[in-house]
């Protein structure tokens, strides 16, 4: 599946996605070592957190500062000659 080759290349911890699409992301969490939250935009699934809930929440998330050098995207070629390739875009390119 696709889906669960580029979740686990990137090392997924955190995925923000539809609840049509919630569902089958969770069922790749037993396979997905890294992947530790699900946060559905609409509809939460049973196992997901709603993106809502996540703002109201009280849960507070440690300040950092990213080196420049890591990675703040990874874009994902359409595997039309094999397996999706993914290609990782550094923080200080962004700006």
């Amino acid at each position: 599946m696709e889906l669960a080759s580029v979740l686990g290349d990137c090392n997924a911890a955190v995925v923000f996605t539809s609840s049509e699409q919630g569902a089958d992301v969770l069922a790749l969490t037993r396979s997905l070592p890294d992947l530790g939250m699900v946060v559905a935009f609409d509809d939460p699934p049973q196992g997901a957190v709603g993106f809502a809930e996540l703002l109201a929440s009280d849960t507070s998330f440690p300040a950092f500062a990213p080196d420049p050098a890591a990675a703040s995207a990874i874009g994902y070629t359409s595997g039309t000659t094999g397996r999706p390739k993914g290609r990782s875009r550094a923080i200080g390119q962004s700006c």
